[in-house]
């Protein structure tokens, strides 16, 4: 969902075919209808005649969104570009000084992190996700290997190689493979990167058939996973 920018002057500016108050609508539109539903966006910082007061309603759009992820940039000029051909009449001018647009992007770019670590830690930590299996992680060896993949919002989770081969056989230890999902536990939540317990081998009907709860798993004075009050 890009935004580019928080304020309608810029978004004017920018010629963008939505207002501030219409993106915030569509935001809250989607996650009444697709309930744990997050977004990504554009941001640009320092476009052409932008103030302090647009730089501050940036700001302030990324925290009442909570994006989970963000592609953040300084305005550099691009030929052909309406603002360029604005720039070539006089009309317009790149007006910002380099040190103002990197100061003003740094603000955005902790804004988001900010933002999005509270997020995180409120949305994902403790809680059931399905992870669709990418491979071995950078950092996985051959003493402690471990597995990376996504969330279904495109969020990176790391976690062990060995889990229960399917629901119902939770202590049928298998190892994962690239291309498997598996049910995971989220225990510690950061800005990109999630880290987590393997539950599970599953597939994508039977997920979508199931409702999850952390609660619905702990693990004994053994050490051993036990499942209990999932509804199938």
């Amino acid at each position: 969902m890009p935004a580019q920018a928080g304020s309608n002057h810029m978004l004017d500016l920018m010629r963008r075919n939505h207002t501030r108050e219409a993106y915030l609508e569509l935001i809250k539109h989607f996650r009444t209808k697709i309930p744990g539903v997050e977004f990504s966006t554009d941001l640009i910082s320092g476009f052409c005649g932008e103030t302090e007061q647009d730089h501050l309603d940036t700001l302030s759009l990324i925290q009442e969104v909570e994006y989970e992820m963000a592609f953040m940039f300084t305005y550099s000029m691009r030929e052909r570009t309406h603002a360029w051909h604005k720039v070539e009449k006089g009309v317009w001018t790149d007006d910002l000084h380099p040190a103002i647009k990197k100061k003003r992007l740094a603000d955005i770019v902790q804004c988001y992190r900010e933002t999005a670590l509270k997020r995180s830690q409120k949305v994902d930590l403790n809680q059931i996700k399905l992870v669709l299996v990418d491979g071995y992680s950078k950092r996985s060896t051959r003493e402690h290997p471990q597995m990376t993949g996504r969330t279904d919002t495109f969020k990176r989770c790391v976690f062990n190689v060995d889990c229960g081969s399917d629901y119902q056989h939770l202590n049928n230890t298998i190892q994962l493979q690239e291309g498997d999902y598996v049910v995971v536990q989220i225990n510690e939540a950061a800005v990109s990167t999630l880290k987590a317990t393997p539950l599970f081998r599953t597939t994508l009907t039977e997920f979508s058939q199931m409702k999850w709860k952390a609660k619905d798993f702990k693990v004994d004075f053994n050490g051993v996973l036990r499942r209990e009050n999932v509804i199938v």
